[in-house]
């Protein structure tokens, strides 16, 4: 049964969050009914279900806000751009004369590298961020509260994502890709 509905529970023996009696009335406004009797362990069925079907809600609502950080990304870390440069670098690599000049090389392979490692790495943020939201309609759509786990915790992880990518365009400087070393002084 879809649960998107408001529980409204009516009962003379609830009191303080405790359930004293094995009857209760559950309030459903979906499709106009009204007071369904319900036992004790079906109203926390009903409930259980409820709580789960808000969750893919919300993941449904993270998703969606979700979307435009994902594109913005795109934009940012200009993927297109990034793509074709690392096909030019590529095709550079095949030249018979590439390798003999060792330190121009194997900077152009460090800077394909780098470029092929972004690219991925978005790639892989897109398709799960396409996965997930196709998983959580069809657990929507099928009331499917088994996934709501996995569901949540794939919205976690490309958030996370997303935030990372996000800090990593922030530091897409010519020398960002250096290690530094940070000495601290008191006074």
């Amino acid at each position: 049964m879809r649960l998107y509905l408001y529980f409204t529970l009516l009962s003379r023996s609830f009191t303080h969050g405790l359930f004293t009696s094995g009857e209760f009335y559950v309030k459903m406004r979906w499709f106009g009914a009204a007071r369904l009797p319900a036992t004790r362990r079906r109203f926390e069925r009903y409930l259980e279900e409820a709580v789960l079907i808000i969750a893919l809600e919300e993941a449904k609502r993270r998703l969606s806000a979700l979307a435009q950080p994902v594109k913005q990304l795109k934009e940012s870390l200009r993927i297109d751009a990034l793509t074709e440069e690392a096909k030019e670098l590529e095709a550079k690599t095949y030249a018979p004369d590439f390798w003999d000049d060792q330190e121009k090389s194997g900077k152009t392979l460090k800077q394909l590298k780098r470029m092929q490692d972004t690219i991925a790495e978005y790639q892989t943020l897109a398709t799960r961020f396409d996965d997930a939201v196709v998983l959580t309609e069809m657990a929507i759509e099928e009331d499917d509260e088994s996934s709501a786990d996995e569901v949540t915790q794939e919205v976690d992880f490309l958030e996370k994502e997303a935030e990372r990518l996000r800090l990593e365009t922030l530091l897409t400087g010519e020398y960002d890709h250096n290690n530094a070393i940070l000495s601290f002084h008191p006074g």
